[in-house]
């Protein structure tokens, strides 16, 4: 009875020690937060970590190289999801370790075995615990998702975790796709009052072509002078 007490509790504070060297538990998923039990969180907006990707943007099923970098403190945990922003319940897209033994991918929110979350997977015979960066995989959606963002809990010591650092991953967009959201804020006011002058309407147009130069733009923008001064002469 004693040997088995003194098994246990050494497997116990051995996992506790080492601050869930296996990887994060599913019970983290949702509010991400390590419960080492004394760990203190630290301000994200000063965390010494970024995500770095190697695209500006993503295309609905297309997968990405995603990497949580180390600006000057390097770090022993991790938990990394994405998410639509200002959402906590969720993630999106499908996570792989890229072949790292030391990366372990998680169902945390039981979508259909979707592996949407990465976290750490240590072992104690490890040599390097201490990690500057780590990079995976991510499958996108294969449909859009706007406002997504990669979140992170990055744990710099069994004391010390940062939660909350995040980075924005937008979904990619061609040229009149991005002029059609242009034009329709462009052109919202005047809709809303067909009274206001045509030299305000001008001058907003002209602004839309200085921002946007390419030659599908002012087509469309010149088009679109044509047609909204047709109603306004009208209605004057």
């Amino acid at each position: 009875m004693e040997r088995f007490l003194s098994a246990s509790l050494v497997l116990l504070f051995g996992i506790e020690a080492n601050a869930y060297l296996a990887g994060p538990p599913l019970w983290t998923c949702a509010d991400m937060i390590p419960w080492h039990g004394s760990d203190v969180m630290k301000n994200h907006a000063s965390a010494p970590y970024r995500f770095s990707f190697d695209s500006s943007c993503y295309t609905p099923g297309s997968t990405y190289l995603v990497s949580l970098v180390s600006t000057g403190t390097t770090f022993r945990g991790f938990l990394a999801e994405a998410k639509i922003q200002n959402v906590s319940y969720g993630s999106y897209g499908i996570f792989d370790a890229n072949g790292d033994a030391r990366l372990l991918t998680m169902n945390c929110f039981w979508n259909n075995s979707v592996q949407d979350a990465v976290g750490h997977h240590s072992m104690h015979n490890d040599t390097v615990k201490d990690w500057t960066t780590k990079t995976f995989r991510w499958t996108a959606p294969n449909a859009t998702i706007d406002n997504l963002e990669f979140t992170a809990t990055v744990v710099s010591n069994y004391s010390v975790h940062w939660r909350g650092v995040k980075k924005a991953f937008p979904v990619c967009r061609d040229e009149s796709e991005t002029l059609l959201t242009e034009v329709r804020n462009v052109t919202a006011p005047f809709s809303r009052d067909a009274a206001m002058s045509t030299r305000a309407l001008s001058t907003a147009l002209a602004d839309l072509r200085e921002r946007n130069s390419g030659p599908t733009t002012i087509i469309a923008s010149t088009l679109l002078t044509t047609m909204t001064l047709i109603p306004l002469i009208t209605f004057i």
